[in-house]
């Protein structure tokens, strides 16, 4: 062993460098006494055997500093790519930014670190892996995650073998730190990582820019977000709390901090400036941002090995209750409660954290029967277009449904919808969706907006403005919008407020006393007539009666009862419909059961309950072509195999009788 030892160190001295001292991929060369190396990008020391790393941080409102240390203050609410490898893919880091302080700036909801074998998403209290909720510490190939405590701040820490490492203190603080291997190859919002900060701001689509409101909102993941506009200096905004600010601040320069000064200026690092700009902008109680600046500094200076005892100091013991962690999301206003905490969340918002946006649905099934998203039950029996529902605020959104005569006539179903978004407007038709005026394929994919098939028969509209539509094709229509739409919505279901009083507000800003001025207000054609009242056809065909109550109290029992705690087929209505619309079906009310059951089987899918009805021999005629009722205009359907033929009334042609 020893003389090995020696035969290295003289082998070293020997001119042309025989025995490669040089690590990774460094580059010898030799004066005939000694050697030196010259290392590759992103490797340092004397053999080249340290891989530099740079760290990127969004801390407070946020202020980010890029791994090249450009300083900047971006407050947009949005997704964003925070950080990626852009050449081979190897990582990618998004943040969500939610509102905070006194609502014009903005923090870290959440943020998502994605490796090729594992997709993390790191939430306020709580960490998702692949979709799955999971308790820490965890580890897959290669990646660790793990609760740690440093300085006595919280963190979540992921590392990795990868060359990527993420912290966050579950506020408003993210330090991601990558190594050597990613120069020349990061972007996002942490920069170019290329020891050049002057092409920092470099977009999305590839492009310098020279501000950062124009760099940041390039990285948005969503284009139907609102651009980030500049936001004025709160200092300047509220120059009463300068004083405040000053003296809550300037404590960085002091002790117990200032052991760490040289390794981390409070001042040209610009942390006495964020936690100025933070406690100005964080409203009449800075505690959450004085504590969350401060933890930025201090975790600054553990990443150098300088730990800092500061929650000892009484003047920041307020800095562990609790409510300084910002447990509450989405603009909820926190109490401390003892040794926890309580939300109050604002509108449109729910959960022990706030951290779930509430949604309500509105139905149209069968002939149709309509649910407002207040759960108004009514029936109406237009045959027009009519605004379904519409965002009546912002214009983010507008459904319309086209209701065509069926059963015997005097009924009406859906015979079509137009969903409208900013981006792209959709018309789905019992067979087929058409785009922008062509007949698409699906799946396919706008900006913002996912059109699906789901199972047989559903078409499912997806968006990111927070509205869902799902249409069976035949009579029944789902349309879910968030929180984000209470007190906004107008149309056929209602206004969406929790008080099914105004539900009946019609397009001329007056309520209406019953359904039928109710409904006609939202004819879209005024040269349609209006509807008229139609009477129940239980009432009109007493001969009918008992097979719609054999048929429809199926609903009580077996299979559909295990779903009678989360939809009451009574008490919300679907046993009512059903009678109604096996009634006023004709002579074959094939079609008109099967769609009352479809209805309630895909609520009660919309609570989590599947229900295995159509292996059951009594409802297999559900399944043939004829019980979508493909034929439109009153035409009849006959079974053909696998498909079907249309026999069209006198004026009406087309496989489907669909053109007049």
């Amino acid at each position: 062993m020893q003389s090995g030892g020696k035969q290295r160190r003289a082998e070293s001295q020997i001119p042309g460098c025989p025995s490669a001292p040089c690590l990774n991929g460094g580059t010898c060369s030799n004066d005939g006494t000694s050697f030196s190396c010259s290392c590759p990008v992103g490797y340092s020391g004397d053999l080249c055997e340290i891989e530099v790393k740079a760290t990127c941080q969004a801390r407070g409102d946020p202020h980010y500093s890029t791994f090249d240390g450009t300083l900047y203050d971006f407050m947009g609410r949005c997704e964003y790519i925070l950080a990626e490898d852009s050449v081979n893919n190897t990582f990618e880091i998004r943040q969500v930014n939610e509102p905070c302080g006194n609502g014009n700036f903005s923090c870290t909801k959440s943020l998502t670190v994605i490796f090729p074998n594992v997709t993390i998403q790191l939430l306020r209290g709580s960490v998702v892996v692949n979709d799955s909720e999971v308790d820490l510490p965890v580890s897959y190939e290669g990646v660790n995650i793990e609760n740690i405590t440093r300085s006595g701040v919280g963190l979540t820490l992921v590392e990795s073998a990868y060359g990527v490492k993420v912290e966050w203190n579950n506020v408003h603080n993210v330090r991601v730190t990558v190594y050597g291997r990613y120069i020349n190859k990061t972007s996002g919002l942490c920069g170019t990582f290329n020891r050049n900060s002057a092409d920092d701001f470099l977009t999305a689509n590839g492009t310098i820019v020279e501000n950062a409101v124009n760099f940041g909102n390039s990285w948005k993941t969503d284009s139907c977000c609102d651009d980030a506009t500049d936001v004025p200096h709160p200092c300047w905004t509220y120059p009463d709390r300068n004083a405040t600010a000053i003296a809550n601040c300037s404590a960085l320069l002091t002790h117990p901090f200032n052991v760490c000064t040289s390794q981390v200026d409070p001042v040209s690092g610009g942390y006495i400036e964020d936690c100025e700009y933070d406690v100005c902008g964080c409203g009449d109680d800075p505690t959450v941002c004085v504590c969350q600046a401060i933890e930025a500094y201090v975790a600054d200076c553990a990443s150098y090995g300088v730990n800092i005892d500061w929650l000892s100091d009484h003047r920041y013991q307020q800095c562990g209750s609790p409510c300084a962690s910002a447990p509450c999301c989405n603009g909820g206003t926190c109490s401390n409660n003892e040794s926890s905490f309580y939300c109050l969340c604002s509108l449109g918002y729910t959960g022990a954290r706030c951290e779930t946006e509430v949604k309500a649905t509105c139905q149209a099934r069968g002939d149709p029967h309509y649910s407002t998203f207040d759960g108004t039950l009514y029936d109406f029996m237009g045959r027009c277009e009519y605004v379904l529902a519409k965002d009546s605020v912002n214009n983010k959104f507008e459904i319309r449904q086209v209701n065509e005569p069926c059963g015997n006539g005097k009924f009406s179903c859906t015979k079509s919808l137009t969903v409208i978004f900013p981006t792209v407007t959709i018309q789905l038709l019992r067979g087929s969706v058409v785009v922008g005026g062509a007949e698409v394929d699906l799946p396919r994919y706008y900006e913002g907006v996912d059109i699906t098939r789901s199972g047989v028969r559903v078409t499912l509209v997806d968006s990111d403005y927070g509205v869902k539509v799902e249409w069976n094709n035949v009579h029944n229509v789902r349309v879910t919008v968030y929180g984000r739409y209470i007190d906004k919505t107008s149309g056929l279901c209602g206004t969406f407020n929790r008080n099914p009083e105004d539900d009946f507000l019609t397009a001329y800003g007056t309520t209406a006393d019953n359904a039928v001025n109710f409904g006609n207000s939202w004819k879209t054609d005024s040269c349609c007539d209006n509807a008229t009242h139609v009477p129940h056809p239980c009432e009109t065909y007493p001969g009918k009666n008992a097979t719609a109550t054999a048929n429809c109290s199926a609903l009580l029992s077996p299979p559909f009862n295990v779903c009678a705690r989360q939809v009451d087929p009574v008490l919300q209505g679907y046993v009512d419909d059903c009678e109604y619309d096996v009634c006023g079906c004709g002579d074959d009310p094939t079609v008109c059961l099967c769609q009352a059951i479809e209805a309630y089987v895909a609520a009660c899918a919309s609570y989590g309950v599947s229900i295995d009805w159509l292996s059951e021999d009594r409802y297999q005629q559900c399944s043939s072509p004829c019980a979508s009722a493909p034929c439109c205009n009153g035409g009849t359907c006959s079974n053909n195999g696998l498909s079907f033929l249309c026999s069209c009334p006198p004026g009406y042609t087309g496989d489907r009788c669909e053109t007049e």
